[in-house]
């Protein structure tokens, strides 16, 4: 992922390579905030973290071996998606992006928040 992103002229920094691989996450958003980068993530608690101190982030839901692929597929609006609608971009598995968080239905038919709650 790192690398289809570098390759499209983004600047990637990795966790590891910014010393960052033991902190918390809040001081991975610091970091992300204080250098204006966008967090690319699996994790729905660095999402969380991320939109609550006003990081912009890509979430990417489901299987990490077909991220690269999903994002290639859907990059322009992706991009777009992320300088226009603010803070989160949310990529399903197995659907466009969309800005904001992925809502799915409960069996009770209740709309309940995939990966965890991002206020």
């Amino acid at each position: 992922m790192a690398n289809y992103l570098q390759g499209r002229g983004h600047r990637v920094v990795r966790a590891a390579a910014a010393l960052l691989s033991a902190e918390s996450d809040a001081v991975i958003v610091d970091y992300a905030l204080a250098n204006d980068l966008v967090i690319v993530t699996f994790d729905a608690d660095l999402r969380s973290g991320s939109v609550r101190k006003g990081c912009r982030v890509l979430w990417i839901d489901g299987p990490e071996w077909t991220a690269r692929d999903r994002v290639a597929t859907h990059y322009g609006d992706i991009i777009g998606l992320l300088n226009q609608s603010g803070h989160l971009v949310s990529l399903p598995d197995g659907g466009p992006p969309f800005a904001g968080e992925l809502v799915v239905k409960s069996r009770r038919g209740r709309p309940r928040r995939r990966g965890g709650a991002a206020r």
